[in-house]
């Protein structure tokens, strides 16, 4: 976190709020697309050795948090080959001293 910063002030920042709805859209946007469901989806994702659930694909997409592996399993098991994702011009991202470090 930034100094003076807590995870709420971070979970609450626009450009945060941002990310989570164009991860959310993307994916929703594909899976839609194609006509699918988030039980099917689930279902899929099952069939290649994922444990997911209904709720829990929903709550993911919900939320716009998953990790990138999730992004990339569902595009796989949903037929997509390529996305198109928006990204917001005005986005501002802000690292932390620490995470700065250790990412070097």
């Amino acid at each position: 976190m930034t100094e003076g910063k807590t995870k709420d002030d971070v979970t609450r920042d626009p450009a945060a709020i941002d990310l989570r709805s164009e991860a959310k859209e993307a994916l929703k946007h594909e899976i839609h697309r194609r006509g699918l469901t988030y039980k099917q989806v689930a279902q899929m994702l099952r069939d290649r050795g994922w444990k997911e659930s209904y709720s829990s694909v929903n709550q993911r997409i919900a939320r716009g948090t998953y990790k990138m592996t999730f992004f990339i399993a569902v595009m796989s098991c949903i037929g997509a080959t390529d996305v198109h994702l928006r990204i917001p011009e005005n986005l501002r991202l802000e690292r932390d001293e620490e995470e700065i470090e250790t990412a070097e």
